[in-house]
């Protein structure tokens, strides 16, 4: 038998674009996030839940076959607070600026490459979602002194 490489795993949010498509006068995608995109999406980054998930996209092609995207995606996630492992909801609205061009090009630091014509935007805006993220979500007005305070009287 030969062994086959793992495929990767699905996108949870997959919008692919070709960038064929993107004219003179650039585009505005508008993305919603499914329930099942933000089931899976509050499970690859531990939240508790995400309600909400939407971005708006202004893209660009210049002559060089570069892709500007810049938006905003907005939200609500739901996240366990580190003190408490309550769940703590937060509304986000985070822009998104990107810069692509197709790979084998000067990429530098600041620019993703895309293959086959085809960006996944999707992908983008859960990256944003991923930055955008409360590292240390806590529950307004609890604090570990607080907790550590209560666990200390109820040992006998």
């Amino acid at each position: 038998m030969s062994a086959h490489p793992a495929s990767p795993p699905a996108p949870e949010l997959s919008r692919p674009l070709i960038v064929e498509r993107i004219g003179a006068g650039g585009l505005v995608e508008d993305m919603v996030a499914s329930p099942t995109e933000r089931q899976a999406l509050a499970e690859r980054f531990g939240l508790v839940a995400l309600p909400q998930l939407q971005a708006r996209l202004d893209i660009a092609r210049d002559s060089g076959h570069r892709v500007t995207v810049q938006g905003t995606l907005t939200g609500r996630v739901v996240q366990a607070c580190v003190i408490t492992l309550e769940p703590v909801e937060s509304t986000l609205t985070e822009p998104i600026e990107a810069l692509y061009a197709p790979e084998g090009h000067d990429l530098g630091d600041e620019v993703f490459g895309f293959e086959n014509g085809v960006i996944d935007l999707g992908e983008l805006v859960a990256q944003t979602l991923a930055l955008a993220l409360d590292p240390y979500p806590r529950k307004p007005g609890v604090s570990l002194d607080d907790v550590l305070a209560s666990t200390r009287g109820k040992k006998t």
